[in-house]
């Protein structure tokens, strides 16, 4: 928040000292600003960091000085090196990038599109405490490779690994004999232990299945995604905080009848185990950034802005991709495959909007 503060009170003061005058410049004297974007992710093998310049043209086009190549890309060789940082801040190891050209398309701004990617490297591990991963912090550090002059550079930490609590084996959503104290659907509550460093994230349910056709031999695979989470931040960062979500077996089976057609009569559909649950997580520079700029403000209110990359602007963070049936298979329960088979909303007791699984 630091950043926001002097951000906020640069522009107010600017504010406050020009408005008397009639001869503001808009454009200040030519300097170059860095722009670093990078977001780590300790499941990938290769790590990209973007670098480029900010420019203000004061006379003439944006458009036409943004097809300069120096415009928006440094035009000297740039040192780009990731150090890695045990927990009381010593430096336990350190990984060049290399530069790295990837064609855009055609267009008025520079099509040279520079990245600097590490080569095959694996985001340090530390430990493991009580299952939870403890993963080495890393500070990016960019400098004019002719003479190591510093330009910029932005530390992070990493999230780590999301754990099962209390999801079961079997995902139990339907009564096949329902009655009064035993309704037709049922609810299952799922409980996972939050990364730790992680701040913001969304989750799916990906149901798969496999379509045939018994009078041709045709066979394909075909999955439908429930949004469970989207876009929600966890309140505290502390080891053990925990997530937790309450399946309910009518909104399973709906948005099945909302994503899927009734086949023709020679097709069906047979449901594939295991269930896949997708978690996407957002580190905290991540997260600030998304929570400031999609904030809500009066027409009185200065738009804050955020970036964490000391020299220039930017965002240097960390976020992971999690698929659970990798490590746990959760499968529906018999009653639960039961319901895609009868049920009053996909199955033959659907009538002509039965779905076809069998």
């Amino acid at each position: 928040m630091k950043n926001i503060k002097l951000l906020l009170v640069a522009f107010v003061s600017g504010m406050l000292f020009n408005a008397c005058s009639t001869d503001f410049e808009v454009a200040a004297p030519y300097k170059e600003i860095p722009i670093v974007v990078g977001m780590l992710n300790k499941s990938d093998s290769i790590h990209y960091i973007k670098v480029n310049k900010a420019y203000l043209n004061k006379d003439g086009s944006a458009y036409t000085a943004g097809s300069v190549l120096d415009s928006n890309l440094y035009p000297y060789p740039l040192s780009v090196k990731l150090y890695a940082f045990n927990a009381i801040g010593v430096a336990i190891d350190s990984v060049s990038l290399d530069t790295v050209h990837l064609a855009k398309d055609p267009g008025t701004f520079q099509t040279n599109n520079v990245i600097y990617a590490t080569p095959p490297y694996k985001l340090r591990y530390l430990s493991a405490v009580n299952k939870d991963t403890v993963w080495a912090s890393y500070r990016v550090i960019v400098r004019r490779a002719s003479d190591h002059k510093y330009i910029a550079s932005s530390s992070c930490n990493i999230v780590g690994e999301l754990r099962f609590k209390t999801t079961p084996r079997e995902i139990d959503l339907y009564n096949t004999i329902p009655t009064a104290s035993l309704p037709e659907y049922k609810l299952q509550t799922m409980v996972w232990y939050a990364p730790r460093n992680g701040k913001r994230f969304s989750s799916l349910l990906r149901f798969r299945f496999r379509v045939q056709n018994d009078a041709t031999g045709e066979d394909y695979l075909d999955s439908v995604d429930m949004q469970l989470m989207s876009n929600k931040r966890i309140a505290v960062n502390e080891t053990n905080s925990t997530i937790s979500y309450i399946l309910s077996g009518q909104a399973f089976y709906t948005n099945l009848q909302i994503h899927l057609d009734p086949l023709p009569s020679a097709y069906r559909r047979v449901f594939v185990a295991p269930l896949e649950f997708h978690f996407e997580f957002a580190g905290e520079e991540l997260d600030t950034y998304m929570e400031i700029n999609n904030s809500t403000v009066n027409l009185s209110d200065v738009t804050p802005e955020y970036t964490n990359i000391d020299g220039g602007l930017g965002i240097f963070s960390s976020r992971t991709r999690k698929k659970f049936n990798d490590i746990k298979q959760v499968n529906l329960s018999l009653n639960s495959i039961s319901g895609l088979k009868n049920n009053s909303i996909v199955g033959r007791g659907a009538g002509a909007n039965d779905l076809g699984f069998r």
